[in-house]
């Protein structure tokens, strides 16, 4: 959950918090037909830690994918209702087997910069995730490719090791933002994204401005976006209450309607997608006998599971992708 205060339209600029509710302290309604334009948005993060990077295989805490979304953008998104929407891959099509895809890419993006983005640096971004060298977290879900090709400037071939018709929604995945060809010193932040990193300490906090280059014409509504690193649900909830924040996350679900009910703050609850897996490692003998991983299975009353996720609400990949474009 993500609590925030809503002096200047929250919502719009909250949208990679990975959250399920949003708290505002203004009274006013989160959203509205017109964004406000300008200010400072203040966020409070509990999900960090000191040793994160901007490296896009290490994408591991809330902090690092809010601050990554800010500076750079994915080939594709996925909006609401899961609907893939292109973002610097403007079309993609496959042959008839689905196992080669082709990209067509957005022409005249710039990074931060002032470079071009052209094909050869949606394959450097992609190879950064192949290998046996890479460290990704996404490594096993693009372990489906077997060969990318620059096959024009503007346009990028994927060959797949066996036939996928669900593809394209892989490249929308956190860690999968398209970077400087060659340019490994990702923790300068350039990207192709709607705000420019001024200050960054991993652990602590980062500050971000608006690009005045930005690609997207009705998105980055905020001049300036700040994140602080604050661990504890208490501390950020006092910060926020004394004005220090303008937003945080990881509200702890059982004070959340306590503190929706304090003057002045508003809620917002949305229904999240996650769901939890008990993976078996199947060559190990505990597991290996298929009647035994039956049984685990049947031992989870799954419908009641799902009912307490409505109630409670998860955050889902789909919905801090389609939200992140509000900043």
């Amino acid at each position: 959950m993500t609590i925030t205060t809503n002096r200047r339209v929250l919502l719009l600029g909250a949208s990679a918090l990975g959250a399920t509710a949003l708290l505002g302290l203004s009274g006013q309604p989160l959203r509205a037909a017109t964004p406000s334009i300008g200010g400072t948005l203040r966020l409070g993060i509990g999900s960090v830690d000191s040793g994160e990077t901007l490296d896009p295989q290490a994408t591991e805490t809330k902090f690092t994918q809010n601050l990554q979304w800010q500076l750079r953008n994915n080939l594709i998104e996925v909006g609401a209702g899961g609907v893939l929407i292109p973002e610097l891959a403007t079309s993609w099509d496959a042959n008839e087997d689905l196992t080669v895809w082709t990209f067509k890419l957005r022409q005249g993006v710039e990074f931060h910069n002032g470079r071009i983005m052209d094909a050869d640096d949606v394959v450097f971004s992609i190879k950064l995730h192949l290998g046996e060298d890479s460290y990704s977290q996404v490594k096993s879900l693009v372990s489906v490719i077997s060969d990318v090709q620059a096959t024009a400037s503007d346009e990028v071939t994927i060959t797949l090791n066996a036939p996928n018709a669900g593809f394209p929604p892989v490249l929308a995945l956190t860690c999968l933002y398209i970077v400087p060809a060659d340019d490994m010193n990702f923790d300068a932040g350039i990207g192709t994204g709607p705000y420019i990193l001024e200050i960054y300490e991993p652990g602590v906090k980062s500050i971000v401005r608006k690009n005045p280059n930005y690609w997207k014409a009705d998105r980055a509504h905020f001049d300036s976006v700040e994140m602080l690193a604050i661990r504890d649900v208490n501390a950020r909830t006092t910060a926020l209450q004394t004005g220090q924040i303008d937003a945080m996350n990881s509200v702890d679900p059982t004070t959340a309607n306590l503190l929706a009910a304090m003057p002045g703050v508003d809620l917002l609850q949305t229904q999240g997608k996650v769901h939890y897996c008990f993976s078996m490692i199947t060559t190990d003998p505990l597991f290996a006998d298929a009647r035994v991983r039956k049984a685990m299975k049947l031992s989870i009353n799954r419908f009641q599971r799902l009912a307490n996720t409505t109630m409670r609400t998860f955050p889902s990949t789909s919905t801090i992708q389609s939200r992140r474009n509000r900043f």
